[in-house]
């Protein structure tokens, strides 16, 4: 507002100094129709400036918030980065419980209270990926099947070792075994099988292999391999009706697996979250 009253106090005074010097017969005629004008080019300049003054307000309003928004995007990527460089240091023991999240898919393994119930399958317990969790995704880490886990507790898990993962909700061991096929891929079938007390099934053991540590830690990636046939656990994300919507975890079949250039991680071992149970 202060703008335009200037511009116009500008443009009248160089209009009044025009018609002072121009004789009295040629300006007025023509003073209404040139003060009008003027007035109405002045209001155009003024609305104009006013304008651009409210443009410049609003980028840079803009250019704040991108900027605070950015600084707030990357505190937290420090903060998340921070917590799992710290969590890295963890190593998981005998005892611990843990989630288990597939690398590429990010769903985390899971016992089930329903059973195979397809063709070759063996009717046991299924084992799939879910996205969700809670306590049928929580797995204690034991030692192997005939060994006392009393005995490790609280002892770190080693590259190579030899574990047994015990569903905390089924309270059945992680299982796989030559001869039933699983539902969608038709590999080796992982099921949750056996009791928590004295399993002396060699199907019930796993291999823990990490990358270059010597130590288990979270959130490292890991292969687990079902210890009697070397065959890995995996997912990729394909389902069916037979895993009710669920993603299929088997072990696949050494006919099918791929010598990798370099380790590649399967799983990921994190703590369990408060209440998921």
């Amino acid at each position: 507002v202060r703008m335009r009253r200037q511009s116009l106090m500008l443009v009248l005074a160089a209009v009044l100094f025009l018609l002072q010097g121009a004789g009295p017969a040629e300006a007025a005629p023509a003073s209404a129709d040139v003060l009008a004008g003027t007035a109405g080019k002045a209001e155009e300049m003024a609305a104009a400036a006013a304008e651009a003054v409210r443009r410049r307000e609003r980028e840079a309003d803009l250019e704040e918030r991108m900027k605070f928004r950015q600084e707030m995007v990357a505190k937290y990527e420090a903060e998340v980065k921070a917590e799992e460089d710290k969590l890295r240091t963890v190593a998981v023991t005998y005892g611990s419980v843990v989630v288990l999240k597939n690398v590429r898919t990010q769903r985390m393994l899971a016992g089930t209270s329903f059973r195979y119930i397809h063709d070759h399958g063996s009717g046991q317990n299924q084992v799939v990926a879910m996205d969700e969790e809670d306590g049928y995704t929580h797995w204690r880490v034991m030692p192997r099947a005939g060994q006392r886990w009393e005995l490790v507790k609280d002892v770190p898990v080693a590259n190579g070792d030899i574990v047994r993962l015990l569903n905390m909700r089924t309270e059945r061991n992680l299982h796989s075994h030559k001869g039933p096929r699983s539902p969608v891929s038709g590999n080796n079938e992982v099921s949750n099988f056996g009791e928590e007390n004295g399993s002396i099934d060699p199907n019930d053991n796993w291999v823990v292999e990490t990358d270059s540590d010597a130590t288990w830690h979270m959130g490292t990636s890991i292969n687990v391999l079902h210890a009697p046939h070397k065959a890995p656990l995996r997912t990729d994300g394909r389902h069916s009706n037979a895993t009710f919507g669920h993603d299929e975890v088997y072990c696949q079949m050494p006919a099918a697996q791929k010598k990798e250039a370099a380790f590649a991680g399967e799983w990921m071992a994190k703590p369990v979250s408060g209440g998921a149970m």
